[in-house]
């Protein structure tokens, strides 16, 4: 019996995946969409499961993939404490990543493949380097291990496109990302429609918006887009195309202008790269889409949808981006004007990871520290420095261009279009970091890691069959 990717340790047998797995996937993501949805006390079944992907992980690789896509489905809840979720993800997820390492390391195996490989690891190298400025302006051990925590999910990348290399793994992966977005879709609409019933006033429309997970909902959108536009099966398409709707539904109603600009952007992004004939195609899609997402979200707000249509215009007009009314917007200037001035007083070397930030918030109507930043870009600079920031976005255009490289090079019609959106996805989480960070968000990570993958994974197919 052939594996559908290599086993982590030589002398495991190798073990293909099977209505058995499939099965066993079936309950772990009904236990994990359980305790999403509904907060219910499941945490023994979650932890046995955990148990058993860890253990079967080291001879059903394939599984560990899947695993680390669906305990997201705990991660991304906001909680104030760490979830036994986000405890049993770093035992399976950071755990197998660290063996497979470890293996690499004494086998004397290859681990940089790329370009980009090296760029990681001189990021990562100045992230660890940020704990002597860290010591330097007092920065708190526990914050400075936290922020560093947030990065290591780009490790991930190493041993997921060992396993993507074999394309019968994909339709498991696709298969878990699509319950990810799909059980958070519905999640962030219920729990709406739940906040609006109850709505007496037009501004409580917006107060009780769900604003999380939205790059899970641009990225579902994309990628069935690109589905729609490549698949020959009208069932396919026609699947497609549904949840398009819906998790366009579920983008708007998290009253994000960011991401529904970066949304936008994306699309139009997509539409640059595809062929003139695709975009003619593409065109018509987003109309009928934006059709049926209107008629879904009149069937289901019924006697609000007048109310929500008005709401989400006022919230894209000029009024609502006005400095003075809008106190969002006020607190996140101060914000900018803060970290500024304190990256220039040291703009090499940085304050180190966790370093906390003091600025007067009129939202809050207080002074306001925190160790986090909306701008992305002016975060990484104020924490690692230039060096730290250049890197980055180093890593992140050898990562951009590879994507845009396979759009226009892959040899097959789907993989070309898959690669364009994955190339629009990420031009659009560049823009959208002006203001929500997109390089050290959960979700979005999470995305990156999936995306970056695949790219490996299939210009390593295409040198070897080259």
């Amino acid at each position: 019996m052939n594996a559908l990717s290599p086993t982590l340790f030589e002398g495991n047998p190798p073990v293909a995946l099977n209505g058995r797995w499939l099965l066993f996937v079936a309950f772990a993501s009904l236990c994990v969409a359980g305790f999403t949805l509904f907060e219910a006390e499941i945490v023994l079944p979650i932890a046995l499961t955990a148990l058993l992907i860890a253990g079967l992980t080291v001879r059903v690789p394939a599984l560990w993939l899947v695993a680390v896509i669906l305990f997201h489905l705990d991660i991304l809840r906001r909680t104030e404490e760490i979830s036994a979720g986000e405890i049993l993800f770093a035992v399976v997820g950071f755990g197998y990543t660290f063996l497979w390492f470890i293996r690499r390391l004494l086998t004397g195996a290859k681990i940089i493949q790329h370009r980009a490989d090296l760029l990681w690891f001189g990021f990562f190298g100045l992230c660890l380097l940020s704990a002597v400025p860290g010591v330097a302006y007092d920065v708190d051990p526990e914050r400075w291990v936290r922020w560093l925590v947030f990065f290591l999910p780009y490790f991930l990348v190493f041993p997921a496109r060992e396993i993507l290399a074999d394309r019968r793994v994909m339709p498991w992966v696709a298969g878990a990302f699509l319950i990810l977005v799909t059980v958070f879709a519905a999640k962030n609409i219920i729990q709406y429609k739940s906040a609006a019933s109850s709505a007496v006033y037009t501004w409580q429309l917006l107060s009780g918006r769900q604003s999380a997970n939205e790059p899970l909902f641009m990225v579902g959108i994309l990628l069935s887009l690109a589905v729609i536009l490549i698949s020959r099966r009208k069932i396919v398409r026609l699947g497609y195309f549904g949840l398009m709707a819906f998790f366009s539904v579920a983008l708007v109603l998290t009253f994000s202008r960011g991401y529904w600009i970066g949304t936008a952007l994306a699309v139009a992004v997509f539409g640059i790269l595809l062929r003139w004939t695709a975009r003619v195609r593409l065109v018509i899609l987003i109309a009928l889409v934006t059709v049926v997402s209107v008629f879904v979200f009149t069937l289901v707000f019924q006697n609000l949808g007048d109310s929500l249509f008005r709401t989400v215009t006022e919230r894209l007009s000029a009024k609502s981006l006005n400095v003075v009314m809008d106190p969002s917007l006020r607190s996140r200037l101060m914000e900018t004007r803060e970290i500024i001035e304190r990256i220039a007083e040291n703009p090499l070397t940085g304050y180190g990871l966790g370093m906390n930030l003091t600025y007067y918030s009129p939202l809050a109507g207080a002074m306001f520290s925190n160790d986090y930043a909306h701008n992305a870009y002016l975060f990484l600079w104020f924490t690692l420095g230039i060096g730290g920031l250049m890197l980055f976005l180093a890593y992140y255009a050898a990562r951009l261009i590879d994507a845009i490289r396979l759009a226009r090079n892959h040899p097959s019609p789907f993989g070309q279009v898959i690669f364009a959106a994955m190339a629009s996805i990420m031009v659009a989480m560049l823009a959208i970091s002006m203001t929500s960070p997109q390089f050290y968000a959960r979700g979005s990570v999470l995305m990156l890691v999936l995306m970056w993958s695949a790219m490996d994974a299939e210009r390593r197919t295409m040198s070897t069959t080259a």
